[in-house]
């Protein structure tokens, strides 16, 4: 540790900072997962409020640039939120993470976030 540098460690899910912790079971969609989480904790960073959990599924089905359950990445995964916005998850509900398998977008493209 450099010396006159004062380190703190926050622990922010006692802050209230987090959504509860979601699994993505049988699809590689740790991207679309992460994604979601850093838009959560950057809107909690920003306004001092959490917002309600975001859709991963839109991400995993949605998303064309990436490769659904069968992987992606966060940089894309953030730009496609950057052009469209982003769903709740209780709007567009986690389907893959039981099935392990991508399902067609049925997302209206009406952005909640």
């Amino acid at each position: 540790m450099t010396p006159g540098i004062l380190c703190v460690a926050v622990d922010w899910s006692t802050k209230g900072a987090l959504t509860p912790i979601k699994d993505q079971g049988r699809c590689g969609s740790c991207w679309a997962f992460s994604t979601t989480e850093g838009v959560e904790s950057a809107v909690y960073q920003a306004t001092g409020k959490l917002p309600p959990p975001l859709s991963t599924e839109e991400l995993v089905d949605c998303e064309k640039q990436d490769d659904g359950c069968d992987g992606g990445d966060i940089p894309e995964a953030v730009r496609y939120l950057k052009k469209n916005g982003m769903a709740t998850d209780s709007d567009y509900p986690d389907k893959s993470s039981k099935s392990g398998r991508t399902p067609r977008c049925t997302w209206n493209d009406k952005a909640d976030v």
